[in-house]
């Protein structure tokens, strides 16, 4: 179990998607009381520290800016030196990940800068940058060339599994068997 001494509410819903692909339990605390691993993140001006004890004893400390995007990673970090990560999108959680890609793709960035822009900053596996680039690049012929054009999304409710990084509303396929 892991509990996260309350922060910024704005930032709960990302923290506890980052705190899920590490732990299965995750709960959000008033106050610590030394015991199980605690997550404690203290924001100062425009700094931020992410520190982890289990026990009460110090793990991990890490010091950044209070960027969303920054304590997410520093959270991500910190959670690594003791358990591995459920998903190998990083700290992509509530998001879809080709929507990043496109979005840096907008801004003129190469496919070696946006190579090294998940990997460094959003800490996904290169595999995983592999396939996140073919889609893009492939979707790109379609959804560029139209700019008039609208997106629609029709939710299919039923996955084979729940991605991590998924904040659409669905339900993995096989409790359809279990009802």
């Amino acid at each position: 179990m892991l509990k996260i001494l309350e922060f910024n509410e704005k930032m709960m819903y990302d923290i506890s998607h980052i705190a899920r692909l590490f732990f299965d339990e995750v709960e959000w605390v008033k106050e610590i009381d030394e015991n199980d691993y605690e997550l404690v993140i203290i924001t100062s001006g425009d700094e931020t520290s992410v520190s982890l004890s289990l026990n009460g004893e110090g793990i991990h400390c890490l010091f950044g800016n209070d960027s969303k995007n920054s304590i997410k990673k520093m959270i991500y970090q910190t959670l690594s030196t003791v358990k591995e990560s459920k998903s190998q999108y990083g700290i992509l959680v509530g998001v879809r990940p080709v929507k990043v890609v496109h979005q840096l793709m907008d801004q003129l960035y190469s496919i070696d800068q946006i190579k090294e822009i998940l990997s460094h900053e959003y800490l996904i596996h290169d595999d995983k940058i592999d396939l996140l680039l073919e889609v893009a690049l492939k979707e790109r012929n379609y959804i560029v060339s139209d700019l008039d054009a609208i997106s629609l999304y029709i939710g299919i409710p039923f996955c084979p599994s729940i991605c991590t990084y998924c904040s659409f509303p669905s339900n993995d396929i096989h409790m359809l068997y279990i009802l």
